[in-house]
């Protein structure tokens, strides 16, 4: 079986701290914070255990200083990430 994804959100703290800039929640601003990927997953259905393969690509990053729609300008070392897992994921 396969899958396609879509995933977005990010995740903020109540305070600003200086190794984590930009890292507050600020209600008027969370909508510029979020992080947005997609992607395709494979799974083997093994009767004991499901083995899971995903792929996925970033696609709006909320990072200083990085290109904010990755989408537009994908690069492959920078952007893809890779993800096995045995098992249901909950």
């Amino acid at each position: 079986r396969g899958a396609l994804f879509v995933d977005a959100g990010n995740i903020w703290t109540i305070r600003e701290y200086q190794d984590q800039p930009g890292g507050k929640f600020k209600f008027d601003q969370f909508y510029k914070q979020k992080a947005v990927a997609y992607g395709v997953g494979l799974r083997l259905d093994l009767d004991f255990f499901v083995l899971r393969f995903d792929g996925g690509m970033k696609a709006i990053t909320p990072e200083k200083g990085m290109d904010r729609y990755p989408i537009l300008r994908p690069d492959f070392g920078r952007d893809f990430a890779f993800h096995f897992a045995v098992g249901y994921p909950f």
